[in-house]
């Protein structure tokens, strides 16, 4: 329950039936039969996107893993193991709040560890064939978020046996293969299908650049979940972080028209607003993290910065604070010598700028999921002392709403 003391008057109004539904919640799931906890299940669902938007992180975290621990009793055809199956055309109520949830909880993962991980699986089996092709966009969907789920899974893996000090094992090597693989033929399916549309309708191409960054991203995701501490690892990748800052800007600048468009005509504000799908927020977050080079991720802030909606449970000015800070944290009095914040506004770099070296990079950025609907978030992150000792340090970031 929510204590409403203190609250502004609307808020204090909103909280009562929103205890009051709860409480009539608790009847339902007490009933036990499916059409209960399908109301159970749906209303979790808008509590879990009210209490992200209201930056209660902890409660909305709360309500997202009870929602997931329903998805069993109203999956009929989820296995014994717990495994939880995303169908190609959803046929029921029941697939699409299953979907909604896999996929909050999917984009949740990089800001959140959950407690325990949840298996996903595609009724579909596209990527087993190259020869097809993928019906609809929603499909290629449903796959990446597959692939997304199986990289979180392993990467889970190997911190556990990271904290053990054990090395990795040859079944996680052939995993993480498998999911490369499988990286590799979504894309070309992905290619195959939809080249037409991107060249055509600049409103229907924006969710494939969307769906080509979120790629990318996993791509980088799976290449270094077996070494999730070593820094040095996202080098190799810089190619890959420049594609999702190009794609990103993209993005927005179409977005940009669009938007300008639907304002004129009422259909949209310029106020904040909160889609519980994923967007570029974390893809270009998890640029700024992970890609040392001074230039891209000056460039991916330069984009984030003005980013001031929320998705799901990533909040944009939030994320830009947060990011900023770590750039100040590993480059302090690094580049002194090179005129960075110059070179960023440039189209091309020809003077040679070194990378961060591994002393300066820090690692496991985590944001507490406290309840942060006033004052700060407490955030952390690992660095590597002088004598080889990781030690853990802990800042505080104004909550944004």
């Amino acid at each position: 329950m929510l204590s409403p003391a203190g609250m502004p008057e609307k808020e204090n109004y909103t909280l009562q039936y929103y205890n009051a539904a709860i409480f009539q919640l608790q009847q339902h799931l007490a009933s036990g039969n499916k059409n209960s906890i399908r109301i159970v299940a749906i209303s979790c669902l808008i509590f879990v996107c009210l209490e992200f938007m209201r930056g209660n992180i902890e409660t909305g975290v709360i309500h997202l893993q009870n929602g997931l621990n329903l998805l069993p009793l109203l999956q009929p055809q989820s296995r014994e193991n717990g495994t939880l199956v995303l169908k190609a055309h959803n046929e029921s109520l029941e697939d699409g709040v299953t979907e909604a949830f896999l996929r909050l909880f999917v984009c949740s993962a990089q800001f959140h560890r959950f407690s325990r991980n949840i298996s996903i699986v595609t009724q579909d089996y596209a990527l087993g064939d190259q020869s097809r092709s993928f019906p609809t966009i929603a499909v290629a969907r449903q796959h990446l978020d597959e692939l997304f789920n199986r990289i979180h899974r392993l990467e889970a893996d190997a911190r556990q046996l990271q904290a053990l000090s054990c090395p990795v094992t040859t079944a996680m090597l052939q995993k993480q293969q498998r999911i490369q693989t499988d990286l590799d033929c979504w894309l070309s399916l992905f290619n195959n299908s939809f080249a037409g549309i991107a060249n055509r309708d600049l409103e229907e191409s924006l969710p494939l650049t969307l769906l080509r960054i979120h790629h990318t991203m996993a791509y980088i995701m799976a290449g270094t979940s077996l070494a999730p501490r070593n820094e040095l690892a996202y080098d190799q990748f810089k190619s890959s972080f420049d594609s999702i800052i190009s794609l990103s800007d993209r993005i927005l600048e179409a977005a940009a028209s669009i938007m300008a468009a639907d304002i004129i005509h009422g259909v949209c504000t310029e106020q904040f607003s909160f889609s519980a799908d994923m967007g570029i927020i974390l893809p270009l977050y998890y640029t700024i993290l992970k890609c040392r080079c001074p230039i891209a991720r000056r460039r991916a802030l330069k984009l984030l910065l003005p980013v001031s909606h929320q998705e799901g449970i990533w909040n944009g000015p939030l994320s830009a604070a947060i990011a900023r800070r770590v750039i100040q944290i590993e480059e302090d009095g690094y580049y002194r010598c090179y005129p960075i914040e110059d070179l960023a506004l440039q189209k091309s770099v020809i003077t040679p700028i070194p990378i961060l070296l591994e002393s300066h990079r820090i690692s496991d950025v985590f944001i507490e999921p406290l309840e942060s609907s006033t004052g700060g978030i407490i955030w952390s992150y690992q660095r590597t002392q002088e004598n080889g000792q990781l030690s853990v340090w802990e800042e505080s970031v104004k909550a944004f709403k």
